[in-house]
């Protein structure tokens, strides 16, 4: 056999494939063609022909080697996809959105089938089994999807599951906006709520915490769980002690967020913080100054321990965090100089960089503790000006309440602030307009289009007028709240100050006055019938009213006043 004809062999023994065997070459080569395989008629391209089998026969090895794996591989991802198909028909959330607006349907989660094969089990221990089902819930990121594993995995959760899996519906709800209400109201929330309040008992202080924050934000109704509403503050009270700063400030928040006046761990939150105020960041400071202003509940050595700790770091607040400390304590009528110093020196540099809210607040603070800072009111109204489209109504009337009580507003910040007014006159309630129109009088800056649009504004919400408890200055606590009648007073006087007479406003007011009228003080009395006296609005049967109830009741000045208006309106009451 020649060269070539052992190389046609050769290659046909590779060609053949896996039925020839793995060692095909040699069953090619028949023993007795050795002896024609000598070195005369065996030249250098004979080499190249060899090396040329052996790369053939190593490719051969290598493919059907190559195959086999790839075979393996294959079949080893299948098994994978097989789990996380039936993890996945566990996890699935439900195709439809729980509810109106909970949202467009999501893709499934799939649990890391990966991670179960590595371990070389798909279940685990108990332990391992709560480890990973937390690991999963933190890495859910809508409240329907987190709902639905409560709806197929509740049972198998432990407390620390429940109070992670309600702190994250709780979160997600109200990242999205989602109506808190049909949340509430599906069957998933329902069972979660059951399963926690059966293993509150299981929770840590940071559970505790968390759980107390959901309920807050998730805005539920005491009358709709009220076992577990109570259950959840006493677990509050007890683990309170071992509170980090954040948690301290998260229930103190929830407790203001619902209103709960529970003076009992309101006192120990308090306690808490007083003894820990040198481990609290800006974020933990404003926010449970505020939960704590909000709820009126303001003692003093929380109150000291506040200014102490935050006048070092002022500076490094937010506007946000800023506005709620001196909010706090102008809740409480207090002004700690040395704070308020700081926090006027920060504003005044650093005004353009503040929001509409911060702004206000700050502004309002200041006027209601009476600490006048006119430099940084100027930065306060340079920047108010160029922001003014941002501000919404209540935030305007508040700054410009605050003007008025500092005496601090230039001409071209009034005529700006007005004009903002008018576009959104609208909006106003009947408290927002007593401020506006208060304020304008007490600076003594008369705009006409602002106050006619004003006026027609409290035509509107008469009703409102006489139905809501309003006051002229906003946050006043609720021990100190005015009668609406003090905002519909401003009202009267407001007008009759500038000089803008607008009849249908007072007589459609008269009405209201003299439904309240037992409900009047004193100066009161004498400031509606002198500002009906100014306007020359003549409404005998409110008139009278009035005289009868300010009669026997007024010094010789006050019965002059009354005497001089009746007088300029031609009304003589009767005896």
């Amino acid at each position: 056999m020649s060269g070539s004809s052992l190389l046609v062999s050769a290659w046909v023994g590779v060609a053949a494939g896996p039925t020839v065997g793995s060692g095909s070459m040699e069953t090619t080569i028949q023993a007795g063609d050795l002896s024609k395989f000598h070195a005369d008629n065996f030249d250098i391209s004979y080499i190249a022909d060899i090396l040329l089998v052996v790369a053939l026969a190593a490719g051969y090895f290598f493919v059907h080697k190559y195959r086999d794996a790839s075979s393996v591989v294959k079949c080893s991802r299948q098994v994978e996809k097989k789990e996380e198909q039936l993890l996945q028909d566990c996890f699935e959330p439900p195709r439809k959105p729980i509810g109106k607006g909970l949202g467009e349907t999501r893709a499934p989660f799939v649990a890391p089938a990966a991670a179960r094969a590595k371990s070389g089990r798909s279940c685990g221990s108990t332990s391992e089994r709560h480890r990973q089902l937390n690991q999963q819930l933190c890495k859910l990121e809508h409240a329907e999807e987190v709902l639905a594993m409560v709806g197929e995995f509740g049972m198998q959760m432990n407390g620390v599951n429940l109070s992670t899996a309600l702190h994250r519906v709780a979160k997600w709800s109200k990242k999205q906006r989602l109506d808190l209400a049909e949340v509430r109201d599906t069957a998933q929330w329902k069972k979660l709520v059951r399963l926690t309040h059966q293993k509150l008992g299981e929770l840590t202080a940071q559970g505790v915490a968390n759980t107390l924050w959901a309920v807050g934000t998730m805005q539920l109704p005491i009358n709709d769980e009220p076992k577990f509403i109570a259950d959840v503050i006493a677990a509050a009270e007890e683990h309170v002690e071992s509170f980090t700063p954040q948690a301290l400030a998260n229930s103190a928040w929830a407790c203001a967020t619902m209103g709960w006046q529970h003076t009992s761990l309101l006192g120990k939150v308090q306690r808490c913080c007083v003894s820990s105020f040198s481990s609290f960041n800006p974020q933990d400071l404003s926010n449970i100054a505020w939960a704590f202003g909000t709820l009126g509940f303001l003692t003093q050595p929380f109150l000291d321990g506040t200014a102490k700790v935050a006048l070092p770091m002022v500076a490094a607040c937010k506007p946000g965090e800023m506005a709620n400390i001196v909010w706090a304590f102008a809740r409480a009528n207090q002004r700690p100089k040395e704070l308020f110093d700081r926090v006027a020196e920060v504003v005044t540099s650093t005004a353009d960089g503040l929001n509409s809210q911060a702004l206000c607040t700050i502004a309002w603070s200041f006027a209601t503790v009476g600490h006048t800072d006119e430099e940084m009111m100027a930065s306060i109204l340079r920047a108010g000006g160029l922001k003014m489209r941002w501000f919404s109504p209540k935030e305007l009337s508040n700054l410009l309440w605050a003007c008025a009580t500092m005496n601090v507003a230039s001409d071209r910040f009034l005529d700006t602030a007005c004009n903002s007014v008018v576009r959104c006159r609208d909006s106003f309630t009947g408290e927002e307009v007593a401020n506006v129109i208060w304020a304008l009088a007490t600076l003594k800056f008369m705009h006409s289009q602002c106050c006619e649009h004003l006026a027609n504004a409290v035509l509107r919400r008469r009703d409102e007028i006489s139905a809501k408890v309003m006051c002229s200055i906003p946050f006043t606590p609720a021990a100190l709240l005015p009668h609406w009648f003090q905002a519909l007073t401003n009202i009267l006087w407001g007008y009759a100050t500038l000089g803008h007479k607008n009849p249908a406003l007072f007589v459609n007011l008269a009405a209201v006055v003299q439904s309240s009228v037992g409900q009047l003080s004193t100066t009161e009395l004498i400031t509606v019938a002198w500002s009906y006296s100014v306007c020359g609005v003549r409404v005998p049967e409110m008139l009278q009213t009035l005289a009868s109830a300010a009669s026997g009741n007024l010094d010789e000045q006050q019965v002059e006043v009354l005497s001089t208006s009746f007088k300029k309106l031609s009304f003589v009451p009767e005896k």
